[in-house]
């Protein structure tokens, strides 16, 4: 099996650095509260049987 792939380098103008950085900020944000609240579900739930 043969893997392709490509690289593709970016050259941004300031404004769209900005908006980026704020993208990526808010996924980083919203990908912890999930993270914290799937932890803290498994935490209280932990000793439950599966069924």
């Amino acid at each position: 099996m043969i893997n392709k792939s490509y690289k593709i380098r970016l050259y941004p103008n300031k404004d769209q650095e900005v908006l980026i950085n704020k993208t990526f900020g808010c996924v980083r944000k919203v990908w912890n509260v999930l993270l914290d609240k799937n932890i803290s579900g498994y935490e209280a739930h932990k000793d439950l049987p599966k069924s």
